[in-house]
């Protein structure tokens, strides 16, 4: 056996401790000697077992770590790492200790290792450790203190093909991808206060480093809000290979922070033609969005077929000079679907107002569905949002369409 998975539910385990001490008496280390891939996503209770599956051919290690696990700082410092291509920790314990000895774990992860996904704030020596390891190329980490990783002038990333962190200054990042050049996936959650310039500029050095040919996934996380405004998503039109887009502040407290216009939205879907997830703005708010309507989706669903979810704040309030053509669909209407049609199966509109007056919900529901007819999941964060109104119409729709 090359592979092992262990996946026990939370509530209690799927083998009886008994089982397992049956198995430590038959093979106290090295059950399996030849195992090159574990995933151990165990109880508290049988958690120290990890051990018997300790192979001196083991590349990758995917470990759940839970809270109230006896012993678990022995049992990390115990496993072997020195084989590890790939390593994975998803750390739920909230222990200072934990993240400690996930720390010194990653410490002694040897040259071989090419992948590591630690969620959980690592020391600033188990940085400097990783930025050290010649052949990494994935890299998603917890926070990184950029002030005193650049303070040790022998650290600097390995050119690095996907890289998702914290970071806790404005351009500081760049110093991590100084020696990529093919960089195909960035994730990045800032904590500091931004403006829509500095998102530009950090889209510009992605540009000038030519990461826009390579580029399948960008992500811009922020704790604070700022303006997206047309001038932040020009940038972008150069990504043309994208399949993943999120540039998602919050809001301002009493505003809507999409500054976004149909016609910029229009442009992006044009220039962007591969999207399979489009996501501009955090979970939409209640207040009304001053830019994109409802129509100014349609671009989406011509230029980007292969997109599935979509989260944008747009307005549905006035919908009858928005979209004053609209034929309101009956049963009759429904047509089979082309081969074509938009492949959109989830938009998210979290508070996002909708107009009830007149036919407005059935007007909305038929555009909806005109315009994706794949559509199946409205995602509302408000409890009897008439939004739920327009997803019930749509899943009648969606079962009276005949069957091409």
């Amino acid at each position: 056996m090359h592979a092992l998975n262990i996946y026990e539910d939370l509530v209690g385990p799927d083998l009886s401790p008994k089982a397992w001490e049956v198995l430590s008496a038959i093979a106290p280390t090295h059950l399996l000697p030849i195992l090159q891939s574990l995933e151990w996503y165990s109880t508290a209770d049988t958690f120290a077992y990890i051990n018997l599956f300790q192979s001196p051919k083991l590349t990758s290690l995917y470990v759940r770590v839970i809270p109230n696990i006896p012993n678990v700082v022995p049992i990390l410092a115990s496993l072997r790492v020195e084989t590890l291509e790939e390593v994975r920790f998803l750390d739920s314990s909230g222990d200072r200790a934990v993240q400690d000895a996930i720390s010194n774990l990653v410490l002694r992860t040897t040259a071989t290792l090419r992948s590591i996904e630690v969620p959980s704030d690592l020391s600033d020596a188990a940085i400097h450790h990783v930025t050290r390891l010649p052949n990494l190329s994935d890299a998603s980490l917890g926070f990184v203190n950029l002030d005193r990783l650049t303070a040790t002038p022998e650290s600097s990333f390995p050119p690095l093909r996907t890289l998702e962190t914290r970071v806790n200054s404005k351009g500081g990042w760049k110093c991590l991808l100084q020696d990529t050049t093919n960089l195909e996936s960035i994730v990045l959650h800032s904590p500091t206060t931004l403006d829509p310039e500095d998102v530009v500029e950090a889209f510009g050095f992605l540009i000038n480093k030519g990461f826009h040919r390579t580029m399948r996934r960008l992500s811009f996380a922020a704790l604070e809000p700022y303006d997206i405004t047309p001038a932040v998503l020009t940038p972008l039109l150069a990504f043309g290979y994208l399949t993943n887009l999120s540039v998602s502040p919050p809001c301002h407290p009493t505003r809507c922070g999409s500054l976004l216009t149909n016609d910029a939205l229009a442009q992006l879907a044009r220039a962007l033609p591969q999207l399979v997830e489009l996501v501009l703005g955090n979970v939409p708010c209640g207040s009304p969005a001053t830019g994109v309507t409802l129509s100014g989706l349609t671009p989406l669903s011509v230029h980007c077929v292969n997109l599935k979810t979509l989260q944008v704040h747009f307005s549905a309030l006035d919908v009858d000079t928005d979209i004053p053509d609209c034929a309101l669909l009956g049963p009759s209407d429904l047509t089979p679907l082309s081969p074509n049609h938009c492949q959109l199966t989830q938009i998210v509109v979290g508070q996002l107002p909708i107009s009830t007056q007149g036919q407005s919900l059935l007007v909305v529901t038929s555009f909806l569905h005109q315009t994706f007819p794949m559509l199946s999941n409205i995602v509302s964060t408000v409890e009897g949002s008439p939004w739920r109104v327009v997803q019930r119409g749509i899943n009648a729709f969606r079962e009276c369409r005949p069957r091409g």
